[in-house]
C-alpha cells in the first residue's frame, strides 16, 4: 500500500484496544515528559509561561525530533521491504517501486510529512523519554556516591579527639557541635593485647 492509501477499518473490539493503548501511551508521555522536564530544568513544578516554552524547546530537539527521525527511518525500511515483495510478485514491474521512485521517498522527507504512525510515534517517544530519565536517575547516583566518597576520604584524613559529625550534616544540625570521639577500639586492642601478654 502507499502511504495516500486509507488503511481498511479495524473490528470495533481491535479499535477500541488500539485506542486504548493510544491513550495509555500518550499518558506516560506526558507525565513523564514533564518529570525529565522538572529534572533536567532542576526545578520542582514549571509554574511560568517562561518555564512550559522552554520545556517544549528542549522536549522538540532532544525527545520529538529524534523520535520522529527514527519513526521515519522504520516506516522507509517497511515501505522499502513492501517494494521488494511487489518486485517479487509482479516480475519486477511493481507499481510501488514506481512510486517510491517518483516521489523520492526518503527517511528524511518522511520526517518532515506528518504520514508517520503516530502511535508508532508516542511509543519510541515514550522509550526515548524513559531512557532520558534513567539517564537523569544514574547521573544523580553517581553524584550522590561521590560526594559520600569525598566525605568518607575526608572522615578518613582527619585525626582529632571528636567525632567527624560535622561532616555528614545536615543544614539544619549546624548548631550541634562535636562529640567526643569513643576510644572503643583502642580500648579493645589494649585488652587483646594485655590478655596474651
Amino acid at each position: 500500500q502507499s502511504p495516500s492509501t486509507p488503511l481498511p477499518p479495524l473490528p470495533p473490539i481491535s479499535a477500541n484496544k488500539l485506542i486504548i493503548r493510544f491513550l495509555t501511551v500518550t499518558t506516560q508521555v506526558e507525565q513523564l515528559r514533564y518529570v525529565w522536564g522538572c529534572s533536567l530544568l532542576g526545578v520542582g513544578s514549571i509554574m511560568t509561561h517562561k518555564g512550559a516554552c522552554h520545556l517544549d524547546d528542549l522536549y522538540q530537539t532532544k525527545v520529538l525530533n529524534v523520535a520522529r527521525r527514527l519513526v521515519a527511518k522504520q516506516e522507509t525500511k517497511s515501505l522499502m521491504r513492501l517494494q521488494m515483495e511487489n518486485e517479487t510478485l509482479d516480475g519486477g514491474s511493481g507499481s510501488l517501486a514506481t512510486l517510491l521512485t517518483e516521489t523520492d521517498i526518503t527517511w528524511e522527507s518522511l520526517e518532515q510529512t506528518q504520514g508517520l504512525n503516530e502511535l508508532m510515534l508516542r511509543e519510541t517517544q515514550l522509550s526515548r523519554l524513559r531512557d532520558l530519565v534513567d539517564q537523569q536517575l544514574i547521573q544523580a547516583e553517581i553524584k550522590n556516591v561521590s560526594k559520600l566518597l569525598q566525605l568518607s576520604l575526608q572522615e578518613l584524613q582527619r585525626d582529632t579527639d571528636t567525632l567527624p559529625l560535622d561532616l555528614w550534616k545536615r543544614p539544619s544540625m549546624k548548631d550541634i557541635h562535636g562529640i567526643t570521639r569513643p576510644h572503643i577500639v583502642e580500648e579493645f586492642v589494649d585488652s587483646l593485647q594485655n590478655g596474651m601478654s
